[in-house]
């Protein structure tokens, strides 16, 4: 079954489409009163974390019946809490533009509703996660990556992008979620002058910490985005020249030298926002490639996310989330592809990182 890919060179972003027979929704629904309904208590937030945050990003990249969402969910954060030892979620879905050059973002009938992600969040607390949502783009009839898009009129992308995230950060607020990341990867868009008054925007209606995912190489070539909020991300995919037999050492040296451009100050504000790699031979040297051939190495995985959790433990880094589990895949059987960790020494390697990070 062929899979879907975030770009043409980018990271998939979904599972095939046999596995997507569950899809349901239709229309643009508004937040009903249940999703604002009494919840578990989220865990308490420190000021401050002796070691940096263990998260997996969980992605639904359709919309699903409610109990189809309350099941999977179920299933995947017991999966992420019990399995991988993380203690953060970062909840994803879909927000669509028709073109690179669109002035439009929206959520669509097939986006995660505020309700549906409602309830992924109440399940979290009762495991007693910390919860952060991070919405994504996808952008025309091939659902590529958002890090091309270029609308002609900024100001009205961004008021479209707030009124597609407006009933999600009120949920937000209801719900006390730990993070809002308002946005991923948005290359073009990084030096908007419309930031600042949607920022304000986002603020007036949700109270938490809110950041953005910086493209990797717009983070160490100019400051992030989002100064006033005093926390940072950043998706982490730093092209690597070691082969395949690189020890854990060497590709940890090389992780530490390529965030050395970078203050320490910084760093230790910064979330490691998107952490993957396939499991084969050659992908040390292009980890956003998802959709390359080589021999397959589940070594190569596992190492790469111990050298990603000894240089967020070394810069003091607020955290880091491995991408991803897939909402609709079961973790038990998971989806045979290189780059998902169910079942592979890259899920050790994700449990051992707990204990890196309290060593």
């Amino acid at each position: 079954m062929a899979i879907l890919a975030r770009g043409a060179i980018r990271k998939p972003w979904g599972l095939a489409t046999g596995l997507l027979l569950l899809v349901a929704g239709c229309g643009h629904p508004l937040v009903p009163k249940s999703a604002l309904s009494p919840t578990p208590t989220p865990p308490e937030q420190s000021a401050h974390y002796d070691a940096p945050i263990l998260g997996v990003d969980l992605y639904s990249l359709r919309r699903y019946t409610p109990a189809v969402v309350r099941f999977d969910g179920q299933r995947s954060l017991n999966y992420i809490k019990r399995m991988l030892h993380a203690q953060n979620v970062g909840v994803m879905w879909n927000f669509y533009s028709t073109s690179n050059t669109s002035d439009a973002v929206s959520q669509t009938s097939i986006s995660l509703t505020p309700a549906e992600v409602a309830v992924l969040t109440r399940e979290a607390y009762r495991l007693n996660m910390r919860v952060e949502y991070r919405p994504i783009i996808r952008v025309g009839p091939h659902w590529t990556w958002e890090g091309h898009l270029a609308p002609r009129n900024q100001h009205a992308w961004f008021a479209s992008l707030l009124k597609a995230e407006a009933p999600y950060l009120r949920v937000a607020q209801k719900l006390h979620v730990s993070t809002f990341v308002v946005g991923t990867e948005l290359k073009n868009l990084a030096g908007s002058p419309d930031w600042p008054a949607f920022l304000a925007q986002v603020r007036s209606i949700y109270r938490g910490t809110v950041t953005y995912a910086s493209y990797q190489g717009d983070y160490i070539s100019q400051p992030p985005i989002l100064p006033r909020t005093g926390k940072y991300g950043v998706d982490a995919y730093p092209n690597v020249k070691l082969p395949a037999s690189a020890t854990i050492g060497q590709l940890t040296a090389a992780w530490e030298h390529y965030f050395g451009q970078v203050s320490p100050g910084l760093l230790a504000k910064t979330t490691l926002e998107e952490v993957g790699i396939p499991a084969r031979d050659g992908a040390y040297h292009h980890p956003s490639e998802w959709s390359l051939p080589g021999r397959p190495d589940q070594q190569v995985q596992a190492r790469w996310f111990a050298a990603a959790c000894q240089v967020a433990f070394h810069y003091h880094m607020e955290g880091i989330y491995f991408y991803e589990v897939n909402l609709a895949d079961d973790p038990t059987h998971p989806f045979p592809f290189a780059a998902f960790f169910e079942k592979t020494k890259g899920a050790q390697a994700i449990q051992d990182c707990r204990r890196i990070f309290h060593t």
